[in-house]
């Protein structure tokens, strides 16, 4: 029996478990009702709004694939360690994770290296001082997982853009295996001494490039089987 009214259970006759994938997974007893499952699905509408709406303000026709970008100068305050954001890279301090593919902007940056189970545990944190804007690139692991740093969303966090953050700029930029794929946001600073706190999750320090530089909005499509279809990002 099946009540089509707000609140009623979708299936009668179904079991509720984490097994169950039609329409959605029933993990800890969860989407049992039309207005639980409602909620996942507007979600991705809004995302496929916004998706739209960036083709929009920077049509398809000239978005450009940056084959490079310019290193933003800045003198490292706090003990972190420097590696070179290329192929076969090792990324965390604690970490045998590599990349095994990247978009070729970022090739050559200077990334950022920090300790894995630290981030999870405690956040990431580093100060600097620049003569000049720059811009911080961070790589944040497309997953829900709660061991990923979450990526900024306005809907759930007014502070999301204050440095300009909330806009993915590069989506499947980073490959690493074992790893979800990495999507690229920009931290605009302007001169002087800063300090950014970013809350629990692993997350990429991928360096700072020229903050006058413009970072296209485009997806790299790469993924650890080569590359995906380009239309794929509109619904992810």
């Amino acid at each position: 029996l099946v009540r089509l009214t707000k609140g009623t259970y979708l299936y009668a006759n179904s079991m509720q478990t984490q097994q169950r994938k039609i329409p959605l997974r029933g993990v800890n007893g969860t989407f049992k009702t039309w207005t639980e499952v409602l909620v996942p699905f507007e979600n991705e509408l809004a995302h496929f709004k916004h998706a739209l709406d960036s083709l929009k303000k920077q049509p398809a026709t000239v978005i450009t694939k940056a084959t490079s970008l310019t290193e933003g100068k800045v003198t490292l305050l706090s003990n972190n360690a420097r590696y070179t954001v290329d192929s076969s890279a090792v990324i965390f301090l604690n970490k045998n994770f590599i990349i095994t593919s990247l978009a070729a902007a970022l090739k050559g940056l200077s990334g950022i290296q920090t300790s894995y189970s630290a981030q999870v545990k405690e956040g990431t944190t580093i100060s600097f001082s620049n003569t000049e804007p720059v811009k911080l690139l961070v790589g944040f692991f497309n997953s829900k997982d709660t061991g990923f740093l979450k990526a900024p969303e306005l809907e759930t966090n007014a502070s999301a853009n204050d440095y300009g953050q909330a806009e993915t700029k590069i989506a499947n930029a980073v490959v690493i295996k074992g790893l979800p794929p990495v999507n690229i946001h920009s931290y605009s600073f302007e001169p002087g001494k800063h300090m950014l706190k970013l809350a629990k999750g692993a997350c990429l320090l991928l360096g700072f490039v020229n903050g006058k530089e413009t970072i296209p909005m485009y997806d790299a499509c790469l993924t650890e089987n080569g590359v995906k279809k380009e239309v794929d990002w509109l619904f992810e």
